[in-house]
């Protein structure tokens, strides 16, 4: 979305009320949109039990070569460890199987040739290049990647499984940013996974047993497919950690309180997951359907089933520029998990209050400056208070003028000539990651788990894809240095930049296999578990110079979220009014 204003035009009286009225009503869709980028169980029962993989050497003299119950695979060999792309995880979600449970996959003869890329689930791909799917798109997708060290023992390496984030609508495993050849020269097994994306992975309606869960399954799936095989690969399976960035880190909060998700991880990474956002209710996502069946005007669900990927993605495009002036936020991030019950209990952070999650050792955190990349793209000029007061009034529509008050309070805006951008990211931030990033981390510690929390605020030396974050540190900055990736895709480094990279890894390594950031590879300072006071070095600042820190009093934003989080079902994003479709060809202010 992009706005012909000219600068000149922020410092007009507006004289005209439809215009206001028009220009308020983009705002809306402004709010929605840049939310929904947010938004990067078991095999099912009559699946039947999968074999197990027993351990095994890898074939004699070659090995680019593992067998395992499902069949033999050639993947690359490498100096210091192999990668195998590609290995099926589950049945192709085609035909009479798209919207079905994921089914274990079909067993082959010969060698299947894990030496490539495969293709991305079904998107049309809006984040940056090196995180978009390098072989195109399918819906036979739901494929895993093995990077795994070359070993002279047979003793069993500790496994991470990453998920990608993409708003659980665009991403893919198979990318440069995501290559595990560090993870595997440090003695890491690391399996990055596929899964089911947007209408094809959420779609839901319990009135035809629609669960709106497939793309969690398939994540599922692929977790059990971990402990089932990983061992033939030298992953040792009672030792996996569970991570995931942006939609990915929030699918690993749908783990952390998934009863289906139980025993199959022994910790977790959460790297910038908008918690707050909470996934769909079983009505939202009836609704969801109904406004996509009338979209493709079908009248049965055969009629849905015999359309293609293609119509279905172009159809849920449309579908972000939809309205509902009930739960906006649902209406934009439509597909997410679904609170059904057997899959998903309840919203992530009443779970966490609750102590009804899996318990594991924790890390989380998030980029001190979130909320640009969900700003900057969409006002170019600068914003009148006028219009951030009319955002602030949107997202707390529910709440009194008091309540209003105090968060305008809070994050003040300017006066022109000044600039609004800055405060609204800032609220932005606070929102969806900095103040329910600590909800978490004091639910956790007050029933005992072992958390670390950590905040990124490094800027770039060099200027990366993203204008905006040229003096920022964005959403999905740290994965570059997490994966030593950078060089893969394009970002030329300072030697202080990969030294911090060794040290942000070194973290997470020894925290995969020891669930301790602080015990294994050395690191430059001790990292604290957290605990809720106010005084006490807490948690720890990733940047060039990594030091301790408090990020326990960090907002009085955060104290004022997290009573309207108490007194409300699912935090700030609930609304009056009716729904309603509105579009952005309003000729105002060309």
């Amino acid at each position: 979305m992009s706005y012909n204003i000219k600068r000149n035009q922020f410092y007009v009286e507006f004289r005209f009320c439809y215009c206001i009225y028009a220009y308020i009503m983009k705002v809306y869709l402004y709010l929605l949109t840049v939310l929904s980028l947010l938004i990067s169980l078991s095999f099912a029962t009559e699946q039947g039990a999968p074999t197990k993989t027993k351990p095994h050497p890898v074939h004699g003299n070659d090995p680019s070569l593992v067998t395992y119950a499902d069949g033999t695979v050639r993947g690359l060999v490498f100096d210091k460890h192999r990668t195998f792309y590609g290995l099926p995880y589950a049945k192709p979600p085609v035909g009479d199987l798209r919207w079905q449970n994921p089914l274990p996959p079909n067993v082959w003869e010969d060698i299947r040739n894990a030496t490539y890329e495969r293709d991305g689930c079904p998107q049309e791909c809006n984040l940056a290049s090196f995180a978009c799917p390098v072989q195109g798109t399918n819906e036979d997708c739901l494929f895993l990647n093995v990077f795994t060290p070359i070993s002279n023992t047979t003793s069993l390496k500790p496994v991470y499984v990453f998920i990608p984030g993409g708003a659980f609508t665009d991403g893919s495993a198979d990318v440069p940013l995501y290559d595990g050849k560090h993870f595997a020269e440090a003695g890491i097994v690391l399996v990055t996974i596929n899964y089911r994306l947007g209408i094809l992975g959420f779609l839901g309606n319990e009135d035809i047993n629609l669960s709106g869960n497939y793309g969690f399954l398939d994540q599922i799936a692929a977790l059990h497919w971990v402990r089932n095989h990983i061992s033939a690969f030298g992953g040792d399976p009672d030792q996996v950690s569970l991570g995931g960035q942006s939609a990915g880190a929030m699918s690993v909060v749908g783990h952390l309180i998934s009863p289906l998700s139980n025993d199959l991880f022994q910790s977790v990474i959460v790297e910038s997951s908008p918690t707050s956002l909470g996934f769909k209710t079983i009505q939202e996502a009836k609704d969801n359907y109904a406004i996509f069946s009338r979209k493709v005007k079908c009248t049965t669900f055969q009629c849905l089933k015999d359309l293609s990927a293609a119509e279905i993605t172009k159809i849920q495009n449309e579908m972000r520029q939809t309205l509902n002036l009930t739960n906006p936020i649902g209406t934009i991030t439509q597909w997410t998990p679904v609170i059904d019950g057997p899959v998903i209990p309840s919203q992530p952070l009443d779970a966490f209050e609750q102590g009804n999650f899996n318990h594991v050792p924790v890390i989380l955190g998030e980029n001190v400056d979130e909320g640009d990349v969900f700003v900057y793209p969409f006002f170019k000029l600068k914003l009148a208070k006028i219009i951030y007061n009319q955002i602030v009034n949107t997202i707390f529509r529910k709440y009194s003028s008091e309540i209003k008050n105090q968060v305008l309070d809070l994050y003040p805006g300017v006066s022109l000539p000044g600039d609004n951008r800055p405060i609204l990211a800032r609220l932005l931030n606070d929102l969806l990651f900095k103040c329910p990033n600590r909800y978490m981390a004091r639910a956790l510690s007050k029933n005992g788990d072992m958390t670390y929390l950590y905040r990124y605020t490094h800027v770039n030396s060099f200027n990366g894809s993203l204008p905006f974050c040229h003096t920022s540190a964005c959403h999905g900055d740290e994965l570059p240095y997490v994966f030593n990736s950078y060089d893969l895709i394009g970002f030329n480094v300072s030697v202080e930049e990969r030294e911090m990279a060794a040290n942000i890894s070194n973290y997470w390594y020894n925290f995969i296999e020891n669930g301790d950031p602080n015990l294994g590879a050395e690191t430059p300072v001790g990292w604290p578990r957290y605990i809720q006071n106010d005084k006490a070095l807490n948690a720890i600042k990733l940047r060039v110079k990594i030091r301790m820190t408090n990020l326990d009093n960090i907002s009085e934003g955060c104290d004022l979220f997290d009573e309207l989080d108490k007194a409300t079902e699912n935090l700030h994003f609930y609304y009056f009014g009716k729904k309603i479709d509105f579009h952005f060809n309003v000729p105002c202010f060309e």
